[in-house]
């Protein structure tokens, strides 16, 4: 059973460091199994929308992107990713970042042509497989804020090893009941909004 902290959050509030709680969860008979950030540090990079879009002058599958990248500044990128257009916002890394990978994005000069930084795909940035175009972000994306605090990217996933007995914590509401129980801090009453049925179909259950 996969738990994220912040969702965990949600339910139950603990002053306890998240590995102060996995010994916890472990000595309670819930072994956890491992906790790992659902990300990886992506400092340096942050929101930023294409103003304009234009072919490269010497190059047929690249384009030269001006990028609005927070206040008054903009910067000109070239890419070379299929999907990159005038009015998208995406990922953007400035020179001197380093991508999960350990590459270091640097000012460079393609095809005569200065470029700085980069633009990055899901694959760049480790949150994803989707390496052929940019990673698209939401219209509202307000520009200039870090990635991982647009995505809410500071989290860990907690790992637990049930067993079958312990089929009550198959759940999120059930793994907070386990630690509002452990660490004596009550529970939050979470309102879910009802989901009302869109069709008319109905099936017998028996």
């Amino acid at each position: 059973m996969k738990v994220s902290v912040q969702w965990l959050s949600e339910w139950v509030t603990s002053s306890l460091p998240t590995a102060a709680l996995g010994e916890r969860l472990t000595m309670a008979g819930l072994e956890v199994d491992s906790i790992e950030p659902v990300a990886p540090a992506l400092t340096g990079i942050t929101v930023a929308r294409i103003v304009e879009s234009s072919a490269h002058p010497q190059a047929d599958r690249l384009t030269v992107c001006r990028v609005e990248i927070g206040g008054d500044a903009i910067a000109e990128v070239v890419c070379g990713a299929p999907n990159a257009r005038s009015g998208l916002l995406v990922a953007y890394a400035a020179p001197g970042t380093a991508l999960p990978d350990g590459r270091v994005i640097e000012h460079a000069v393609i095809r005569n042509v200065a470029s700085a930084g980069m633009l990055c795909s899901a694959a760049e940035l480790a949150l994803g497989d989707d390496a052929d175009g940019l990673m698209e972000l939401a219209d509202d994306a307000p520009v200039g804020t870090p990635i991982d605090e647009y995505l809410q990217l500071a989290d860990e996933v907690i790992d637990i090893e049930l067993t079958p007995n312990r089929g009550d914590c198959l759940s999120v509401v059930g793994v907070a009941r386990e630690v509002a129980a452990l660490t004596d801090v009550p529970m939050r009453d979470v309102v879910i909004p009802e989901v009302s049925a869109a069709i008319d179909d109905a099936f017998p259950v028996a």
